[in-house]
């Protein structure tokens, strides 16, 4: 009986060996989730491609604002207003008239007036004191965007100088600027408002600028005054 279970024993251990040689290598896991159209969930998702949002220009100003040196921007910032406003007044006491007045002669009287501008403004931040004039002129951790929201101002945000990266609103008005000494009693028949400007090379203030704003036309003068024209 033991030769007779031996043979078919034999064929049966044959024809595995000869399958596992025919038969190209594979290996064969089975586990949770291996096989196709697993549904298994293995508790881990992968976290989502989000990009960094990029940073508001109000952000980059304010950002500016904060890290540049305090007095050097107190100082653009009532620099900025000064000229902003002695530019406004001396187009004002030229004696232009609103009705016959091009943009071209304002442009013309504007530069006539921007040296006399520079050294008053000057002049008179030598005589200030940097703490009193932070005082009057409040938060200059921030861009003055009630200037912008105004409409009647006409202020953008920010504007361009080519010794700057870019240029902040800190101030504006329809007259003289808050901590300035009056000079002009302002008709505005010419220059309906003006917006000053810090100007930033990184976070370190590079200069100024001042915007005048024509009543006829509603027209932008711009004047850009790097930071070695201030101090």
């Amino acid at each position: 009986m033991a030769r007779t279970l031996a043979h078919p024993l034999c064929a049966l251990v044959v024809s595995a060996g000869l399958a596992f040689a025919i038969v190209p290598g594979c290996v064969i896991k089975i586990g949770p989730g291996s096989g196709p159209g697993s549904d298994t969930d293995t508790g881990t998702t992968e976290p989502p491609d989000t990009q960094p949002e990029e940073p508001t220009p109000e952000e980059i100003a304010t950002e500016a604002l904060t890290e540049a040196d305090q007095q050097q921007v107190v100082i653009a910032r009532a620099s900025a207003g000064y000229t902003a406003y002695l530019l406004q007044g001396a187009v004002e006491a030229h004696g232009l008239d609103p009705n016959t007045v091009d943009i071209e002669t304002i442009e013309q009287v504007v530069d006539s007036y921007l040296p006399w501008a520079q050294e008053e403004t000057k002049y008179w931040i030598s005589t200030q004191d940097p703490a009193s004039l932070s005082e009057m002129l409040g938060n200059t951790y921030a861009p003055k965007m009630d200037c912008v929201y105004d409409p009647e101002l006409l202020c953008s945000a920010s504007v361009n100088c080519d010794f700057a990266d870019f240029c902040t609103i800190v101030d504006c008005g329809d007259g003289r600027c808050k901590p300035c000494p009056e000079i002009f009693g302002l008709n505005k028949l010419i220059i309906r408002s003006w917006c000053g400007y810090v100007c930033f090379t990184g976070s370190k203030v590079s200069g100024i600028a001042a915007v005048a704003w024509t009543k006829p036309f509603d027209h932008p003068i711009k004047v850009c005054l790097p930071d070695h024209l201030l101090w």
